[in-house]
């Protein structure tokens, strides 16, 4: 309040006042303009005591969230699904044209590489990292996800 009234007496430019307050010189005049209408009252936001424009109903956060646990659990049990069947399937491919003893009917003793190439890559396959391991939040390449609320100041260039 001190740095608004400061601007209203001249005593302060808009852009200290915005660099004091880190907003933009925009949003600055504007609080210097409510400042004028309405004094300190005019500095109050229109909105206080009222709900958020963003607010979920009652109830509707767990449903939310008891869905998107349902999901992630049909994913991941999809993925555990997804790894013996290609470990298999390699190891069969493998072995066919080794010409190794194959089949899942034969025990593992009578089929020691097939299982072991099983076993291998199952090994294998659990201890790459993958795509989740290494995940950048999509926030963070936006060039408007900086820290400060307004656009950069952009000088205009003269062209005569």
């Amino acid at each position: 309040m001190k740095i608004i009234e400061a601007v209203v007496q001249h005593r302060l430019t808009i852009v200290l006042a915005a660099e004091r307050l880190q907003l933009c010189e925009r949003q600055v005049s504007r609080l210097v303009q409510r400042y004028q209408a309405a004094g300190v009252a005019g500095l109050v936001s229109g909105k206080r005591g009222r709900a958020g424009n963003h607010q979920l109903p009652d109830g509707m956060a767990r449903r939310s969230l008891a869905t998107l646990v349902t999901f992630a659990a049909g994913i991941i049990g999809t993925g555990f699904l997804t790894l013996p069947v290609l470990a298999i399937s390699g190891a069969y491919a493998m072995g066919e044209r080794l010409t190794w003893p194959v089949g899942l009917a034969r025990l593992p003793l009578q089929a020691k590489a097939l299982y072991g190439v099983i076993a291998a890559a199952t090994a294998i396959a659990a201890k790459v990292p993958t795509q989740a391991d290494h995940v950048i939040s999509p926030s963070s390449l936006s060039p408007y996800s900086s820290s400060s609320r307004c656009e950069p100041n952009v000088r205009q260039v003269r062209r005569y």
